[in-house]
């Protein structure tokens, strides 16, 4: 099994054993009071893990058949995981599960409103899934034939007139065809003669037995004739539903007043008559019919007083104080059942509520939101009218917040607002509305209202007393930054990492909903940033630690490079933060700063393809943590580091369209439409792009094309998108020779006016210095000429900066730039060297295309100052890189 395992980590290694294990449960720190931001990503974390298990159990040679009878009865949650097995997994061509699933449903129960039909509808709309219906019809005459004559041991020739009967009887429901030969067995109309050594019967009795039209009825009426005791015992555990544990009825029997064998003696009898089987473990009915008959033979009233008679019985058995009793489930299921027939006791009211909040808790803990909304539902329920008052406050206060954020996960807004509205109209402090605004919080992000959101957080901050400005200016943002600064200059990170643990719960929640809003103002808000930085710290430094605090130090790590330009300090922060969440052991967050650290600060001192590797590695932890957003995240920005490292782009291509199409499962579509821009410029340079539009994934949300994704990104203010659209734009423009194009785009990038530098930053600095140094070599006018320049020498100095923290990602492009710069001034020996450096330093550190680049530069330039038969060379030099990179199209223009 340890193999298995390692195979659903990837790793077999103890320390990656350790850490899944870690990452099966909440943080220490994330109890029910402060985990809501994690109640999301369990249900994704269960999912995923689920998936990895099947994936390493399975394989070629030994495939799974899993069989789902009653699907009927599945539950959301069920129904969700399979979805996600199903569907939202990451299998694709290369990876495809060996998993065949066969589900049975009664289909007169199932109309187009029950909720398995709408699922049925996802799993049919799927790509990923082959759907094959199969209409289970009535057995035919044949086939009672041969059920008939295999049940008697006996020739079809002798059974034929005796199943023809049977047939018309039945009408070919195989159970009922079952039922009904036990019947004439019963009556003795069928019997067994031991001097002809065979079943004997009367065709003429057989065909006056009066049978019901339906099979619940059957099974009724078989009950009925057994003796009163059997029934008794029967109708007991049918409250439990098909099957109950032999431990149950044990504790049943101790509980009871005769502590005799009679319950099981009577159990034991029903087996006999093939109503019930049953292993070491547990008593099952034969079918389900014959658990719906032994529980309709009681009335309402009845059923009532043995559900709650039961949960009263088992109730001595268990702790209410518990934190995990599979026991206790049993118990308040049927306490609730009770309550659902009117049978209740006013003096337990308040220790059933009780129960129902504590399942409800573990039912969340085990991603089962929907059974705990339930448990909440009759937690309230118990509740007296005079709720809010003070001997049952806490109690309602936790059960109305744990029904919000149950109904969150569900999204169920009604019901999430009902509960939401409870708690500001009746909490009495402040601090108990707390954990109602975030969940408020983030049900408006998740709504994509994130101006919303952002108001709600800063109301809620400025309760606690950490005041934001309504409008932050560039000196709230200079004052921020030097104070942060001041607070801190002198610590180490082994200082950061031994700060006290922050205690007060007012400052956990302030620090938390900073955390919060840190994405929020990264999207609309960014001048927003140094603000939330300098606040976290100052309470890290000032009141205690906790693993938001890390937040703190990557967000300001981020707004030195940003705004400072100091890219050691920014670098060394950076690890602070991952330090500290080390110190924690909060496996979940360490992934998610490493996600945005490697996008934005790691990158300016470590080799590309190292930090696009962490990349992909941070998607696979994010995975295992159930967050999905930030994984998807990782996959749009490792996608794009890849074409940077000259990645080979027919492995580009193939990746970009398995993971737009692994983010759609998900539900991540801001990242899926990232990944279908970078595909779509991608196919351009491959020239693969005729009879192929990775906008199709989204035409769902009417959107055919790139232009229609702009429009929509302008509209609706979504810069990062627009950019990301200017930015490749400009990429491709560029390698297809519209440096005019490439240079406009360049400019739309840029002043689109985010405030935090990223990746695609540098690059876009990169791309425009070379566009605009070959525009001002053909310009004759000497003002357009100048302002090329500009632009251009401007891209020079700033390489010269980054290429000192990393010669290996920066020094070619620094060297290319200079070469450009040289020729357009006519120093043409000194161009001359910069391009043979540009391309030694970049076959140096495996830059392939770039290599191609600054060949194909330096042809031209040969080509310019009359050395013709060296530019040749050198061109067929690049075109050898470009075709080894993929980038057909390229060569074409060059042949050309």
């Amino acid at each position: 099994y340890r193999s298995v395992f390692a195979h659903v980590i990837m790793d077999d290694s103890e320390d990656d054993l350790n850490y899944v294990v870690a990452e099966a449960t909440p943080d220490e720190d994330d109890g029910d009071e402060m985990g809501i931001s994690s109640a999301n990503t369990l249900r994704n974390r269960l999912h995923y893990l689920f998936g990895r298990l099947v994936e390493a159990i399975s394989s070629v040679e030994h495939p799974i058949f899993l069989f789902l009878d009653d699907m009927q009865w599945a539950d959301a949650s069920s129904l969700e995981l399979l979805l996600s097995l199903l569907v939202s997994g990451d299998h694709d061509d290369d990876n495809t599960q060996c998993l065949l699933v066969a589900g049975a449903f009664r289909s007169n129960e199932v109309d187009e409103a029950h909720m398995l039909s709408r699922y049925i509808q996802k799993f049919e709309e799927a790509m990923s899934v082959n759907v094959t219906s199969i209409q289970l019809d009535v057995i035919t005459k044949s086939a009672t034939h041969i059920l008939t004559s295999e049940a008697l041991l006996l020739p079809l020739r002798l059974t034929r007139g005796l199943a023809d009967v049977v047939h018309s009887k039945s009408l070919g429901n195989p159970l009922f065809a079952k039922s009904l030969l036990r019947q004439l067995v019963d009556e003795n109309i069928l019997r067994y003669s031991l001097p002809k050594k065979r079943w004997i019967w009367d065709i003429n009795d057989v065909k006056s037995v009066s049978v019901d039209d339906n099979v619940a009825e059957l099974m009724k009426h078989k009950l009925l004739r057994l003796p009163n005791e059997i029934q008794d015992a029967l109708k007991l555990i049918s409250c439990f539903g098909t099957k109950v544990s032999k431990d149950i009825v044990s504790k049943l029997r101790s509980s009871s007043e005769n502590s005799d064998d009679a319950i099981t003696t009577f159990l034991e009898q029903a087996r006999e008559e093939h109503i019930l089987d049953h292993n070491d473990q547990v008593y099952k009915f034969a079918h389900d019919m014959l658990q719906q008959s032994a529980y309709d033979l009681m009335s309402p009233e009845e059923k009532g007083a043995y559900h709650f008679n039961i949960g009263l019985r088992l109730m001595s058995s268990v702790s209410t104080e518990a934190s995990y009793d599979a026991l206790i489930f049993t118990v308040i299921d049927q306490i609730n059942n009770a309550k659902r027939y009117g049978v209740t006791e006013a003096s337990m009211n308040i220790s059933c509520a009780k129960m129902n909040l504590q399942a409800g808790k573990r039912s969340m803990e085990v991603s089962d939101f929907v059974s705990a909304w339930q448990y909440v539902v009759y937690g309230i329920s118990f509740l007296p009218e005079a709720k809010w008052e003070s001997s049952t406050y806490e109690l309602t206060l936790s059960l109305h917040e744990a029904g919000a954020l149950a109904c969150f996960v569900n999204v169920d807004s009604t019901n999430l607002q009902i509960n939401l509205g409870e708690i500001f109209e009746n909490a009495v402090r402040f601090e108990d509305k707390i954990k109602a605004y975030y969940i408020l919080a983030q049900n408006l992000a998740s709504l994509n209202r994130l101006k919303e959101a952002m108001t709600t957080v800063l109301f809620v901050l400025n309760e606690l007393g950490e005041d934001f400005p309504e409008e932050v200016s560039p000196e709230d943002v200079q004052t921020a930054m030097m104070s942060t600064q001041r607070l801190l200059d002198g610590y180490s990170k082994e200082d950061i990492v031994g700060v006290p643990r922050l205690k007060d719960e007012k400052k956990q929640w302030a620090v938390k909903l900073m955390d919060f809003l840190t994405p929020c103002a990264f999207m609309i808000s960014p001048r927003l940033l140094p603000i939330l930085a300098n606040h976290m710290i100052n309470m890290l430094v000032k009141d205690g630690a906790c693993k938001e605090s890390a937040f703190g130090l990557s967000n300001y790590s981020l707004c030195l490079i940003t705004l400072r330009h100091d890219y050691e300090a920014g670098y060394s922060y950076g690890k602070m933060a991952i330090a500290l969440l080390e110190s924690f052991g909060a496996m979940g967050s360490l992934q998610k700063v490493k996600c945005m650290l490697q996008n934005m600060v790691n990158y300016l001192f470590e080799p590309i393809q190292s930090t696009a590797n962490v990349l992909l590695e941070s998607y696979e932890g994010l995975r295992a943590t159930g967050d999905n957003e930030f994984a998807c995240l990782a996959l749009s920005m490792y996608t794009d580091q890849l074409i940077m490292s000259g990645c080979l782009l027919p492995v580009v291509e193939k990746k970009c369209e398995e993971f737009a199409l692994r983010s759609m499962r998900l539900h991540q579509l801001q990242y899926c439409r990232n990944l279908c821009c970078t595909h779509n410029r991608v196919l351009s340079l491959t020239g693969n792009a005729e009879g192929k539009n990775p906008f199709d994934l989204l035409r769902d949300n009417d959107i055919a094309t790139e232009d229609d994704l702009l429009q929509e990104s302008l509209s609706t203010g979504r810069s990062g998108l627009s950019q990301r659209i200017y930015f490749l734009r400009m990429f491709t423009s560029f390698w297809l020779k519209k440096y005019n194009k490439a240079a406009e785009f360049a400019a739309q990038f840029r002043n689109a006016g985010r405030i935090s530098m990223r990746f695609i930053d540098i690059y876009c600095t990169f791309y425009e210095g070379l566009a605009v140094f070959h525009l001002a070599r053909c310009s004759t006018d000497k003002v357009i000429k100048s302002k090329w320049m500009d632009i251009g020498e401007k891209s020079v100095d700033r390489f010269k900066v980054w290429q000192e923290h990393s010669s290996w990602n920066f020094e070619n492009k620094l060297y290319l730039l200079q070469a450009e710069c040289h020729r357009c001034a006519g120093e043409n020996d000194n161009a001359d060297a910069k391009y043979l450096a540009a391309i030694e330093s970049a076959r140096r550190h495996r830059l392939l295309h770039e290599e191609g680049l600054a060949m194909e530069l330096y042809a031209s330039f040969l080509e310019e100052t009359g050395e013709s038969e060296k530019s040749k060379t050198r061109l067929s030099l690049a075109i050898e890189c470009y075709e080894k990179w993929g980038a057909t199209a390229v060569v074409k223009l060059l042949h050309n």
